[in-house]
């Protein structure tokens, strides 16, 4: 639709269409060839809640923030009416700001916090009564990111509106990816502050990853998988898997040991670490541990280990592995094992991807044992 049937549903003026789409990037039109804006029946339910939000008292700086986060109300259904809406009483404003997921910082214009909802509290770590009357900067700013932030006031003292991402500080000196919306409070005409509503992101950047770690896994899982399917030996297989299972888990070291002809004990046939001495046939104890037990042993913290002797693991620099058995007819054949020099958590699905990565090892030993 046009800008202006988009006014005519949604009961607002193409000028604020115009102001508000500058401002705080809603809506987001697409072009046609020629450059006309189009706008979407998406584009239409974001207007209606951003006006409807507006109306119950909220900030456009807010409520834009809300809109774009998906964390608005059920309001997006609405449909238009002439309905005349009435606004919240003055005094409930406050308590709306408490109750929204996103942190709500009120600044003057020289960045002095003089409001800092419980959102707030929750995601830096700061009482409202510690932060008041400081710098908004040296509470929530990285001293990485203070040029940045230094540029974002710039913009909201010309009269901008602000929306990026970027990395803030939490009480405990722990730095955080976030979403961070500014504008400017008006007095009339005259700019008295400056309004932020802030989310952490750091639950969907480590979705993301995970969601990049399992394809890189599947991918890797095939392509190993391809190349047993081609009768390539087991030796280089268990080399192709070290080099792989190394570069998608980003280990510090991986292994590959195998049972010696005796049956006594294991033996390193393939291992590789990274800016460090690989582990050997004297660094087996988890992996004799994985053989013996048949199934995946994971320990994120090789200090605290008691189900078996980190010694000699503590010893060479390691401080968290994991190992999946190798398995064969009778009895595992031997173990896969991938240890970190710094501590770190492995999950279930790390196991159930050097599960897959062992299983085609067995199978390219077992390719062999039918060709001799």
């Amino acid at each position: 639709m046009r800008i202006g049937e988009l006014a005519k549903q949604s009961g607002v003026s193409v000028a604020t269409l115009r102001a508000w789409e500058r401002r705080y990037g809603l809506p987001r039109p697409t072009r046609t060839a020629s450059g006309q804006r189009l706008y979407s029946e998406d584009d239409l339910h974001q207007i209606i809640a951003l006006r409807a939000l507006s109306e119950r008292g909220w900030s456009l700086a807010a409520a834009a923030a809300a809109v774009q986060s998906g964390t608005t109300p059920d309001l997006a259904q609405e449909q238009p009416s002439a309905r005349a809406v009435t606004p919240l009483p003055s005094r409930l404003h406050g308590q709306l700001l408490e109750v929204v997921r996103e942190a709500v910082i009120v600044t003057d214009l020289e960045a002095v916090i003089t409001y800092w909802n419980a959102a707030a509290e929750r995601i830096y770590g700061w009482r409202a009564e510690e932060v008041v009357g400081r710098n908004v900067v040296d509470v929530v700013v990285d001293p990485a990111g203070r040029d940045e932030a230094t540029a974002i006031m710039r913009e909201l003292r010309a009269g901008r509106f602000t929306s990026r991402e970027l990395d803030l500080m939490r009480r405990d000196g722990t730095v955080f990816h976030a979403h961070i919306v500014n504008d400017g409070l008006w007095d009339g005409s005259t700019l008295v502050g400056f309004v932020g509503a802030s989310w952490d992101l750091t639950e969907r950047d480590e979705n993301a990853r995970v969601g990049q770690l399992r394809t890189a896994e599947l991918e890797s899982i095939a392509v190993l998988g391809l190349r047993r399917s081609r009768a390539i030996g087991p030796e280089r297989i268990m080399e192709e898997a070290v080099r792989t299972v190394r570069r998608v888990l980003g280990a510090d070291c991986v292994a590959v040991y195998i049972r010696k002809v005796d049956g006594l004990g294991l033996r390193a046939v393939a291992s590789g670490g990274r800016g460090r001495r690989p582990v050997t046939e004297n660094h087996d104890a988890l992996a004799q541990h994985a053989v013996a037990i048949e199934r995946p042993v994971i320990s994120n913290s090789l200090r605290s280990e008691r189900r078996f002797d980190t010694t000699a693991l503590i010893e060479h620099g390691l401080a968290s592995a994991i190992a999946v058995p190798i398995p064969a007819l009778s009895a595992p054949r031997g173990a896969l094992m991938v240890v970190s020099a710094t501590e770190r958590t492995f999950s279930a699905e790390d196991a159930n991807y050097l599960q897959a990565i062992a299983n085609i090892i067995c199978s390219a030993h077992d390719m062999e044992a039918m060709a001799d």
